[in-house]
C-alpha cells in the first residue's frame, strides 16, 4: 500500500500549515525555504513526590519525507505562527513521514 500518497497526502492537504525552514544543519549553505507539516501542541502533567505537579509542553510537526530533497533534522530551525523552534529530535514512522520535536526558541 502506497500510505505516503493515500493517507500523508490528503492528511496534509486538510491539516497542514505553512512553515519556514532554516537549514542550519542538514544544509548549512542553503536558504530558508517553506514547507507544509501538521503541527500539534499537547501539554502532558506529571505528579512529582511532593504532591505538586509539573507540566511540560510538547510542539510536534509531521511531515512527509517525500516533500524533501533534505528533510529537516536536528538544529534546524523552524518557524510558523509567529514563533520560532529549533528541531529538538526526528522520528521516522516508516510510512512515509516523520515527526520533528520542536523546542521553542525564546
Amino acid at each position: 500500500m502506497d500510505f505516503d500518497n493515500l493517507v500523508l497526502s490528503p492528511c496534509m492537504a486538510a491539516f497542514g500549515v505553512t512553515v519556514l525552514v532554516t537549514p542550519l544543519k542538514s544544509q548549512p549553505s542553503a536558504q530558508p525555504y517553506s514547507a507544509e507539516g501538521i503541527y500539534d501542541r499537547s501539554v502532558a502533567t506529571v505528579m512529582l513526590a511532593d504532591g505538586s505537579e509539573m507540566a511540560s509542553t510538547n510542539v510536534t510537526l509531521g511531515i512527509r519525507l517525500s516533500d524533501f530533497s533534505v528533510p529537516p533534522r536536528e538544529g534546524d530551525k523552524i518557524t510558523f505562527n509567529g514563533k520560532s523552534y529549533k528541531v529538538d529530535a526526528s522520528f521516522p514512522d516508516g510510512q512515509g513521514g516523520a515527526e520533528l520535536k520542536l523546542k521553542e526558541i525564546r
